[in-house]
Parts: C-alpha cells; sequence; structure tokens
C-alpha cells in the first residue's frame, strides 16, 4: 500500500512563506524519496477549515514530479458544497 503524506500549513500564507514554499518543497521530496509520486486526491484545508485549491506554483510542482498527477482530483468549496474537478483543468 502507498504512504500517505500530509502537508500542514499555517494558513493563510504570509507573503515571504508563500513565495519561499519550503514546506511543498520538502513535501515533494519526501514523496521523491518514498518512490511515491502519483497523486489521487488533493484536499488543502485553511485554519477556519474552508476548502480550496493548493496555489498555482503546488499545483505545478506536483504535475512535474509525476505527470500522471494531471489526473488528480482537487478539492474545492463552491457557494454551496465541495466540488471535485481534475488538476489539469486549473493548469490552463
Amino acid at each position: 500500500m502507498k504512504s500517505l503524506f500530509e502537508l500542514k500549513i499555517k494558513m493563510p500564507y504570509e507573503l515571504d512563506v508563500l513565495e519561499d514554499m519550503t514546506e511543498e518543497k520538502e513535501l515533494i521530496e519526501k514523496l521523491k524519496s518514498a518512490g511515491d509520486t502519483e497523486i489521487r486526491y488533493v484536499l488543502c484545508m485553511w485554519q477556519d477549515n474552508s476548502v480550496d485549491i493548493p496555489s498555482f506554483a503546488f499545483r505545478k510542482m506536483l504535475c512535474e514530479l509525476d505527470q500522471k498527477n494531471q489526473e488528480a482530483v482537487l478539492f474545492v468549496m463552491t457557494t454551496e458544497d465541495i466540488s471535485a474537478i481534475k488538476m489539469s483543468v486549473t493548469m490552463k
């Protein structure tokens, strides 16, 4: 069974943290080291428990990590509920 990694980042970002992306880069390296690069689902939850997609830069890093990650499902909060979209749709 593949391992499950969880990225915990304090939200909302401070501008310098957003540009640095140290925690995101560390997660990418952990995934590479584990040989576990294919992502099926991405859930990004803020401190207020709202759900949103991760930054474009992080989504790009995930797609560069493994091309199959373009098919990963991202969960996003809508006005009525939580919806799912493919990462590739968000990368255009």
